[in-house]
């Protein structure tokens, strides 16, 4: 083996030496599937996000990438490592002093220790961090960066706003299992998704059952139960599969399992294992893509029927959203949003204007709380008479006492099986709120501003009795049958009719 057949990846990253956990002991980089996919992609993209199950060796197969860069390097280039934390950064270090010492082709080190490796005669070298740590990546310039179990940082924008600024046109690397939805590595996926990598990110997802150790022999008294059955006809895993996750949901919980081995992006972020909302109840709901626009209508305003407008209110600065979300009085059903953080506070008072006018005058309930005063301000200038008071003949104001009411009331609408579509995106965000020290909270980096707007517009109607529900159609012909029922029940009977009258029926 020469320095030449090594400037192939492939070749060279063959040739590390990793602890293997099957065999207990030091043995050559052997490639499995997963790793393969990703090597591919490394030798391509300049911009890569990994979302993945857990212990696939994505990690190690990074760092053998990152010292093979380092290793041929004849510049002074830093190749870094961002870990969540203090331990996990050692580990990862402690894989590259690995890949170091047992190579077969010795490079002088001018500098080693428990963060950095620096080649003597190119002064390329290796740093580790922890994400959050004193100091931290702004005063180095990094040309390649790995972001080690991203979803897991205290402050994911901050510490991806800065590697972004240090690296460049240099190539960063996230990988990570998921945490919570609504976070920026969340954002992230999904965006990489929607846009198909038109952001500039491409995207690696790593299920489970694609991996090809996650499976188990079977026992002789194994039978399939009827989820496992389901499960069995819409992925097509085998019984070996079935029987290893069976083993694993029995390990961690069902919840934990679907985070740490998804089967696929929705159920990865499918919750945090603190949710405010019931996820059983979420998973009823219909969920309803969500259109390229502002305006996310599900039909049009029907006649006769009353309409609550619930506002919450953004600066237009792009970032929280102003959010107007509009439901039904008859019905209790969401039937439109509208949202956008990039309106300043008096057009989207116009928006809410033409908003309500168009939806039947529906009545306005806005979180007066800062923007919102400014907004309230245009709408009364604009002299609509349809805004929610409260019985002192206030204005909405959430306050510590009110914030748990909203997302009570809310909670207590979607548990009863109140609401059965809604956009996918408000889904997402009911899913990503959890507790924090008893109280319901988004996740840092996310936002709850369609929660709050949704949850205004059952707060504003709670005492509203509900007098029909769910299909208009059905109203319709309900009241139809009711007309009919009254018509008959004025028609006189035969034994009323009176002698020589000759007008009844019979």
């Amino acid at each position: 083996m020469n320095e030449e057949t090594l400037l192939d990846p492939d070749v060279f990253i063959r040739a590390l030496t990793i602890y293997n956990k099957d065999k207990r002991r030091l043995d050559f980089f052997e490639l499995h599937r997963e790793q393969e996919i990703l090597l591919d992609a490394l030798q391509k993209h300049d911009r890569i996000i990994i979302l993945k199950a857990r212990q696939l060796g994505i990690s190690t197969l990074i760092r053998g990438w990152m010292f093979y860069q380092a290793f041929f390097d004849t510049e002074p280039r830093t190749y870094a490592c961002i870990a969540h934390t203090h331990n996990a950064a050692e580990n990862l270090h402690r894989i590259d002093k690995t890949y170091h010492n047992n190579f077969p082709i010795k490079r002088k080190l001018s500098k080693e220790n428990q963060t950095e490796m620096v080649f003597e005669d190119s002064g390329a070298q290796i740093r580790t961090f922890t994400a959050g740590g004193k100091g931290g990546t702004r005063s180095y310039q990094l040309d390649c960066i790995h972001l080690s179990e991203f979803a897991f940082y205290e402050d994911q924008e901050e510490i991806l706003a800065t590697i972004l600024a240090s690296a460049g046109e240099g190539q960063i690397i996230i990988e990570s299992t998921p945490n919570v939805i609504g976070d920026k590595f969340h954002e992230l996926v999904m965006e990489t998704i929607e846009t198909n990598g038109e952001n500039g990110w491409k995207l690696l997802f790593f299920p489970w059952w694609e991996h090809s150790n996650y499976k188990l022999d079977t026992p002789a008294y194994f039978q399939l139960r009827q989820d496992e059955h389901l499960l069995k006809e819409k992925w097509g895993w085998s019984d070996e599969q079935l029987w290893w996750r069976r083993k694993q949901v029995n390990t961690l919980g069902k919840e934990k399992f679907f985070r740490e081995y998804p089967a696929d992006v929705k159920e990865a972020f499918r919750n945090t294992g603190k949710n405010y909302f019931n996820t059983t109840a979420l998973d009823r709901i219909e969920p309803l893509k969500d259109p390229k626009n502002n305006y996310k209508a599900i039909g049009e305003p029907v006649s006769g029927c009353r309409y609550i407008i619930g506002v919450d209110c953004g600066a237009g600065l792009n970032q929280d959203y102003s959010v107007a979300s509009i439901v039904s009085l008859e019905t209790r059903q969401p039937v439109a949003f509208w949202w956008d953080n990039n309106t300043s506070p008096a057009m989207f008072a116009e928006k809410l204007f033409d908003l309500a006018v168009k939806w039947n005058d529906a009545q306005i309930i806005v979180e007066s709380n800062n923007i919102g005063q400014l907004v309230l301000y245009k709408l009364k200038e604009f002299g609509y008479p349809y805004l929610w008071k409260n019985e002192k003949g206030k204005d909405f104001l959430t306050s510590k006492r009110t914030r748990p009411l909203l997302f009570e009331i809310l909670r207590e609408i979607i548990e009863d099986g109140m609401i059965t579509r809604l956009n996918e995106k408000v889904i997402d965000e009911l899913r990503s709120i959890y507790y924090v020290n008893d109280k319901p909270q988004h996740p840092r980096g996310g936002n709850d501003d369609k929660v709050i707007a949704m949850a205004l517009a059952y707060y504003a109607i709670k005492d509203e009795p509900i007098d029909v529900v769910m299909n208009v159609k059905e109203t319709f012909f309900e009241q139809h049958k009711k007309k009919q029922r009254a018509k008959r029940a004025k028609r006189a009977l035969p034994w009323n009719i009176k002698a020589g009258n000759n007008k009844g029926r019979y």
